[in-house]
């Protein structure tokens, strides 16, 4: 009855009610991407209507939306999740109360940067925004950036350099952390280092038991799929042909893509 009252008495033209008008429909049929549209135009166009953390909840809403529509493989998606990080980062809508970027929001920021290859923008991200982080985590956090900004463009000495020097107490950062420095590794052909950090990671793993199953298998694949890579023979077309279907139908597994790709090459 309410939507009823709403849209029979032409309130829509309230800002405030328009935003979580559609932010309702938009969660409530995911599937009519038209009122995620015009939620997103509203609330970047009349992003100082709303209470401070009212529109910070309204952002962090339409961010899950658009993540969920991406990991259901709608690529275009990717792009709005970075856009509604640039735009609330830009008008500090995801700032804290306090005027402080959370970890996870500086670590989410860079992350999808560089998934969509925003690196000039990203770059230009952590330099003048470092400031903002916690102080007490601001050096690890600002390290880890770094490093996921250089492997993410391919320069894989510059990305070695500062994610060797990261040791973060957050587990799965630590887990990202070492799923990069596997896949440089493997790439500069570094095999003793390779194998040395595949038994410490299943190591780390096997202690950590407070690591929840649809974290803790992601990450024992990887370990278990570079293994295969490495000892595989690159001349075998049957095992290599059988190593793809493997990965292929792998339900969780740190970077499939990237996998595949090797095994392709080999």
């Amino acid at each position: 009855p309410l939507l009823t009252y709403v849209e029979e008495n032409d309130l829509l033209k309230i800002e405030a009610v328009a935003i979580y008008y559609f932010c309702y429909k938009s969660l409530t049929h995911p599937e009519k991407e038209d009122y995620y549209f015009t939620y997103r135009d509203i609330i970047f166009e009349h992003n100082d209507i709303l209470p401070h953390f009212e529109m910070r909840n309204n952002y962090l809403l339409a961010i899950n939306y658009c993540a969920t529509k991406a990991n259901q493989f709608k690529i275009a998606f990717r792009r709005e999740v970075f856009e509604l990080y640039r735009k609330g980062i830009e008008n500090k809508v995801l700032f804290s109360d306090e005027g402080q970027l959370t970890n996870s929001t500086f670590r989410n920021t860079v992350n999808i940067g560089t998934v969509v290859k925003e690196f000039k923008w990203i770059y230009s991200f952590i330099e003048d925004y470092q400031k903002y982080l916690p102080e007490d985590d601001r050096e690890q956090m600002v390290l880890s950036s770094w490093g996921k900004y250089y492997f993410e463009k391919g320069d894989y000495d510059k990305a070695r350099d500062y994610l060797i020097q990261v040791n973060p107490s957050n587990v799965l950062l630590n887990l990202n952390i070492k799923s990069m420095l596997i896949r440089i590794y493997y790439h500069e052909d570094e095999f003793q280092l390779l194998d040395a950090l595949l038994e410490s990671m299943k190591v780390y793993i096997n202690r950590k038991k407070m690591l929840m199953p649809q974290h803790r298998s992601p990450f024992l694949n990887l370990i278990k799929y570079t293994k295969k890579l490495v000892r595989i023979n690159p001349y075998d077309k049957e095992a290599k042909a059988k190593l793809r279907q493997e990965i292929e139908a792998a339900k969780s597994l740190i970077s499939k893509d990237w996998f595949l790709e090797q095994v392709d090459h080999l």
